[in-house]
């Protein structure tokens, strides 16, 4: 005979079942378009990272993600992403551009071989250099709080925006790094203190640059920031 408690547990186990076939997760390899690896790391930076830019399929294609292996001079990068597969999922068939950040973490000084997807069709290959420190290290500037990056039209010109979190602080000069494949360019917005004291009152900016033109589809420009890491932004270029 049945109790209240048993049928309790029976409703809820239903539940769970019901829930758990009428939503599926599936991990898939994602296609890659460009690898984008910026210049300037070395062998101080606890962040190293390349940009991966593709496409999903359609809407349904979630959280794309890079699973980084390196060993000794080879990395190796899985390209990944969640299709969700419902039954009353409606998937808008768009394609959707990505751009994912892969960490790498800090590496030893030396030339690495970036694979992505080595198993699949869909193979990339790019290399990654490590500096050695030294005192002209990117490290060694403090950079501005930048908040984005706008490009004007489809030139060369481009605009930094953000906030000194104080009035002492203005950009000193704005370094521009292109890599080896002159697809990818690392920003320095480098600063300077311009008052013997620093007080709290913040100070929006704009700052105008100009970057090498190159005849490339696709830019990336990796701008480094006042707390230590990064931003990257992802411009498309008309091609003939």
């Amino acid at each position: 005979m049945l109790t209240t408690k048993n049928l309790l547990s029976i409703t809820l186990f239903s539940l769970v079942t019901c829930g758990l076939s009428a939503y599926s997760d599936e991990e898939v390899q994602l296609d890659v378009k460009n690898i984008h690896v910026p210049k300037g790391w070395d062998s101080n930076d606890k962040d190293v990272q390349v940009i991966v830019t593709g496409e999903l399929p359609n809407t349904c294609y979630r959280r794309p993600y890079g699973e980084a292996k390196v060993v000794d001079n080879q990395v190796v990068i899985d390209m990944k992403a969640t299709k969700v597969d419902k039954k009353d999922t409606v998937c808008i068939m768009a394609v959707v551009p990505y751009m994912v950040s892969v960490e790498l973490g800090q590496l030893n000084e030396g030339s690495y071989e970036v694979e992505i997807n080595p198993h699949s069709s869909n193979k990339k290959i790019s290399s990654l250099s490590i500096d050695t420190p030294s005192s002209n290290s990117i490290d060694n500037y403090s950079y501005a709080n930048v908040t984005n990056l706008k490009r004007k039209g489809h030139s060369d010109k481009f605009t930094l925006e953000g906030v000194h979190p104080s009035s002492c602080m203005s950009i000193e000069r704005v370094e521009v790094i292109s890599n080896q494949s002159d697809d990818t360019f690392s920003v320095l917005p480098i600063v300077k203190q311009v008052a013997p004291v620093c007080d709290r009152m913040i100070m929006p900016f704009t700052y105008d640059f100009e970057l090498p033109a190159k005849d490339k589809e696709e830019i990336v420009v990796h701008v480094r920031k006042i707390d230590g890491n990064a931003a990257n932004y992802s411009f498309k270029n008309n091609t003939k």
